[in-house]
């Protein structure tokens, strides 16, 4: 008898700088990255949302996947 066991395992860093002592003395780029990162975490809010009002709803409950890299990423994850 064979026995096989799967197992996925994901790290996700969603750590910034929000201060606003620390955010003075970002460049530009470093601007555009946190907004990027804060616009990642909304979209990531919102599925996680969609997925709770789906626990709890019966009927066809849109999870927005598909809005950034992360949440498709995640997407994975969250159907375990």
């Amino acid at each position: 008898m064979v026995i096989s066991y799967h197992a996925m395992v994901c790290f996700t860093s969603l750590a910034g700088s929000e201060r606003y002592e620390d955010s003075k003395a970002h460049d530009k780029q470093r601007m555009d990255e946190s907004r990027d990162n804060n616009k990642s975490l909304m979209n990531l809010k919102e599925c996680v949302r969609a997925k709770a009002k789906m626990a709890s709803e019966d009927g066809f409950v849109h999870i927005p996947w598909r809005m950034n890299k992360l949440t498709m990423l995640l997407k994975v994850c969250s159907s375990v």
